[in-house]
């Protein structure tokens, strides 16, 4: 098993950080893209 880091962010902030990344036009397509795809597989099983 390989070693992962992980890296917590200040929960304060998260609102601001979650609506910029909702506003990006490109991270939005990307996500929702990432969860359609989720689903059909879901879906299949």
């Amino acid at each position: 098993m390989s070693e992962h880091i992980l890296e917590f962010k200040p929960a304060e902030g998260f609102r601001a950080r979650s609506k910029a990344v909702v506003d990006n036009p490109f991270l939005r397509q990307s996500f929702r893209g990432a969860m359609d795809f989720l689903m059909s597989k879901r879906a299949k099983t």
